[in-house]
């Protein structure tokens, strides 16, 4: 600001005034305004046409502030939390697909209504106070529910151990969709990493046992078809769904607790209605068994899901980029993947399973090491 002439830097000592005048006016403690221009950088230098105070106005509350406002915050503590918890759900739910392969769409439910009731007392000051603008929640939403209807079908066609293990492409998915939606180029060391990790789930898919683990008893053949295009289009609505978190948390800020139970309240209104003739008599027949454990399993893994739905939200939120998101995700269903295969012990899988599962790390290790991308050098 000290470049510009005086009558311009008198504007724009004016601006930074009136925008802490308008932080204090949203219930800022005066404490935490006692800063100078210098410390709120969406007040940099603009256009000279710009260098007017509603134009500092609008820059200043249209965008995150600096660390006094708006910090950075951990990364790491939330994606070892996201792991933690993703990896501890497949435990009880392995074990309720075993007591009924045909549950995944009814679990769904049971969990949207725990996140739901989990937020409800808050209900009213999150969305009076609603930070993320509808169109975000829109998009939200919208990736979300295609989300929870592919992979809620998937499970139900393919083996708990494929579907996790289909679920590790969530690498490779980012990578083409930010190639093809964010323009995203990549090295040919990237590439090779990306290949050796679809090698990897391409070979430990084929050595996989090829019964049916459908509920409607349809050919395995088919079922395992429909269930790896599933499996690729709810690969694809996460990928777009934490792009949509990243780019919100990063203009608003940090809303994990808005975000989760709008977009959950709302996929309740859109995705189960029209499924309820498979969700109603499945549950009602969980209800009148009488089985205590069945029961217990089901609460307990909604209440571990609860906990990792908004870890893994918050993750997203704080990642330093989209890519980052997708590999913890791929850490997380590789694990998944172990602990499923485990849980199906005997047999153990076969050599060929373990085979394309360490080719597929090692894949995500030199992705990894690749994984920064080569310097620009500016003109």
């Amino acid at each position: 600001a000290d470049a510009l002439p005086t009558p311009a830097r008198q504007r724009w000592a004016m601006a930074g005034h009136s925008v802490l005048e308008l932080l204090r006016s949203k219930g800022l403690p005066a404490c935490e305004c006692s800063l100078s221009l210098a410390d709120l950088p969406d007040l940099a230098p603009a256009l000279q046409r710009q260098i007017s105070i509603p134009d500092f106005i609008a820059r200043a509350t249209s965008h995150s502030l600096a660390s006094p406002f708006n910090p950075e915050q951990p990364f790491w503590p939330a994606a070892v939390a996201a792991l933690a918890l993703g990896v501890s759900c497949v435990v009880p739910y392995s074990f309720l697909l075993k007591w009924d392969p045909g549950c995944p769409l009814t679990f769904s439910f049971i969990l949207h209504i725990a996140i739901i009731a989990t937020y409800l007392p808050r209900s009213w000051k999150l969305l009076r106070r609603r930070r993320i603008p509808l169109k975000y929640h829109a998009a939200m939403v919208f990736f979300g529910c295609a989300f929870t209807t592919f992979k809620s079908d998937a499970f139900t066609r393919m083996p708990t151990s494929v579907c996790m293990l289909l679920f590790n492409m969530q690498m490779v998915v980012g990578v083409l969709v930010q190639f093809v939606v964010f323009k995203k180029r990549y090295s040919s060391s990237q590439i090779c990493g990306v290949a050796i990790i679809s090698s990897g789930i391409a070979w430990a898919s084929y050595t996989q046992p090829s019964r049916s683990h459908g509920a409607s008893g349809i050919g395995h053949a088919d079922d395992f078809a429909i269930g790896v295009v599933e499996i690729m289009a709810a690969s694809v609505s996460l990928t777009m769904l934490n792009a949509f978190v990243k780019i919100a948390f990063s203009r608003f800020g940090e809303c994990v607790d808005e975000q989760v139970f709008i977009q959950h309240f709302c996929s309740l209104l859109i995705v189960f209605p029209s499924q309820w003739g498979k969700i109603g008599p499945r549950l009602a027949d969980w209800i009148f068994r009488g089985d205590v454990l069945l029961i217990t399993t089901v609460l307990g893994c909604a209440m571990v899901n609860v906990a990792a739905r908004a870890a893994a939200v918050q993750m997203a939120g704080r990642a330093p980029n989209v890519l980052m998101t997708e590999l913890v995700h791929t850490l997380e269903h590789f694990l998944q993947l172990l602990v499923a295969s485990l849980l199906r012990i005997p047999p153990w899988p076969p050599a060929g399973f373990w085979g394309g599962a360490l080719l597929l790390a090692l894949g995500t290790l030199h992705y990894l090491r690749a994984s920064d991308a080569p310097k620009l050098h500016r003109k």
